[in-house]
């Protein structure tokens, strides 16, 4: 009987002991992600950030726009590398698809299936390219305050979460819309924006709201972006 009891009181004891060390290890990992976040500043993240995501030589994107008086919904998918975009998706129920390659910029045709260039850079600066630009979205004035909350999972990433209401510097999105707000989740190490949400009030009225949401990923990674082939042009006439 000695010998059962102090079994059961070792085992008692390695159970108790167990219980301490993992409430320690846990106080010690919550102590440090504590300490790993306030050394966090968030205008010096941000700014680093946007600048790394400008002046990035490669990247694909994503941008969903939702108007909630027209009710209508919006996704592009598009990638640029130095001098080149390409650009696909649906705006108003209509899809497109077009490829920018330094002057010249080519259209493609859903009824034939073929494509049609224009040359100049004008349709660069057009309101339509402005509107597919997901750095456009980050054009500011200026940002009053920038307030840091916490580290998020984005999929298998730990990205850390920053919300602003800044002055936009983008006149296209000014003439419709004004009180924007951002969510904005930064790669803490790369120092990227991955994703970003903006909420804005419309100007004709409370049921007159936008809501953007940009996912940026495949940072100055290798992207290939080639004209249509000479086949599937449409010859001028």
């Amino acid at each position: 009987m000695p010998k059962t009891r102090w079994f059961i009181l070792n085992k008692k004891v390695s159970l108790i002991f167990i219980t301490i060390l993992i409430i320690s290890i846990l106080g010690i990992v919550k102590g440090y992600q504590y300490w790993q976040q306030s050394k966090i500043n968030p205008e010096e993240l941000f700014y680093s950030s946007l600048e790394n995501t400008i002046s990035a030589s490669s990247f694909r994107y994503q941008i969903h726009t939702e108007l909630g008086r027209e009710n209508q919904a919006s996704t592009v998918k598009g990638k640029r590398t130095p001098g080149r975009i390409y650009i696909q998706g649906t705006l108003q129920d209509t899809e497109f698809e077009l490829i920018s390659i330094d002057d010249k910029t080519y259209f493609k045709e859903s009824s034939t299936g073929k494509w049609f260039a224009v040359t100049g850079n004008k349709m660069i600066e057009s309101d339509l390219f402005v509107e597919l630009n997901p750095l456009e979205n980050f054009n500011f004035k200026d940002i009053p305050e920038i307030t840091y909350q916490g580290i998020k999972k984005l999929g298998e990433e730990k990205l850390a979460l920053l919300e602003l209401q800044p002055n936009l510097n983008n006149q296209f999105l000014l003439t419709r819309f004004s009180d924007f707000s951002y969510q904005v989740w930064i790669d803490p190490n790369r120092k990227l924006i991955r994703k970003a949400i903006i909420e804005a009030k419309g100007l004709q009225g409370e049921q007159d709201l936008m809501k953007i949401g940009i996912e940026l990923w495949d940072y100055n990674k290798q992207i290939k972006i080639s004209p249509p082939q000479p086949d599937q042009l449409t010859l001028p006439d």
